[in-house]
């Protein structure tokens, strides 16, 4: 499984009508399928998102999609994208493409 994971502030609107991808709360497991340490580096990755954007935990929205595969999950991406820099809006989130691991640590796919 890959999942895309978007932060962005509170408020913003993402445009990703034609993605399947959902709001989640920061406290909750987004996928039950996710193992410990994705929930780990979720975490991880929305803190350190939180300071690039200058935000704190309660001013972020989160958002999260899951893939059957690397491609599906960087084309949702790439959409969402495509349509922010339309908009003007390309700096205002941060994003990333993860393969669901047990252990083992990963890097973004971008």
């Amino acid at each position: 499984m890959y999942y895309l994971l978007i932060v962005a502030a509170a408020g913003f609107n993402l445009p990703a009508d034609n993605v399947d991808i959902n709001q989640v709360a920061l406290e909750t497991t987004p996928n039950e399928a996710l193992t410990a340490y994705d929930q780990r580096r979720i975490s991880y990755k929305v803190r350190e998102w939180q300071g690039e954007l200058g935000q704190n935990g309660n001013e972020m929205v989160v958002w999260f999609g899951n893939y059957d595969n690397l491609d599906a999950c960087k084309a949702a991406r790439a959409e969402i994208r495509i349509e922010m820099i339309n908009r003007g809006d390309e700096q205002a989130t941060r994003s990333g493409c993860f393969q669901s691991r047990d252990t083992t640590a990963s890097v973004a796919q971008n």
